[in-house]
């Protein structure tokens, strides 16, 4: 519940920052927090909150008596089909081995994908803006990564074409509007997001996509 409360409040300031970029309260704001320190915040949490999870989770074991006393002396072999024991076998083959394994599976398997793909995405859109730099105006680079970093794993499988889906929307609200089809990706990446948030959860169920959870 932190997680998707934090992200929403990060999102937020991120939309009004951009939102409001031409104007002082705007520009104060950039001055002030700017677009990746948001990054860098949401990076932070993710892997302080997984890493917060992994101590909570450690501290219940330990005061369960017997039963948490195996759950925390318990070693894990390559006997397990699982590639990173496979590869890590001397990390998880002790008695903490259990423990380490249902932390890296429960806790940092899913925020380790969020800040992935998330890289990765900001790594495209950088390329993208090299290779044709009119679908961007200043900042939106960092707007997409940190909207990417907003919405994680699962969810950015659907955030992305959402994305498309926006500019679309947004260059006819445009063309109606203010008789202007030229569109940044700046608000699609915002209203993607939007819907991400609100909905996102269950668009990955109505598209069969629940087997993508971690």
């Amino acid at each position: 519940m932190l997680t998707p409360l934090f992200m929403a409040m990060v999102f937020l300031l991120g939309a009004f920052m951009y939102g409001f970029r031409h104007t002082a309260v705007g520009v104060k704001m950039r001055r002030w927090i700017g677009m990746k320190n948001l990054v860098r915040a949401a990076v932070y949490f993710r892997i302080a909150y997984a890493g917060l999870l992994t101590v909570t989770q450690y501290y219940v074991w330990a005061n369960m008596g017997t039963v948490g006393e195996v759950f925390l002396d318990s070693p894990v072999t390559k006997a397990i089909p699982d590639p990173l024991v496979g590869t890590l076998s001397s990390v998880f083959n002790h008695p903490l081995g259990y423990f380490l394994f249902y932390s890296y599976g429960r806790f940092w398997l899913n925020a380790i994908l969020s800040l992935l793909i998330a890289w990765v995405f900001y790594k495209v859109l950088i390329a993208l803006r090299k290779y044709n730099g009119r679908f961007f105006d200043d900042g939106e680079t960092e707007l997409g990564y940190l909207m990417a970093l907003v919405v994680g794993w699962p969810v950015f499988v659907v955030f992305v074409p959402l994305v498309f889906v926006c500019v679309v929307l947004v260059s006819i609200a445009r063309l109606l509007v203010i008789k202007e089809a030229y569109t940044t990706l700046g608000w699609p990446f915002i209203c993607a997001a939007a819907i991400c948030i609100l909905w996102g959860a269950r668009l990955i169920a109505i598209l069969n996509l629940s087997a993508l959870n971690i």
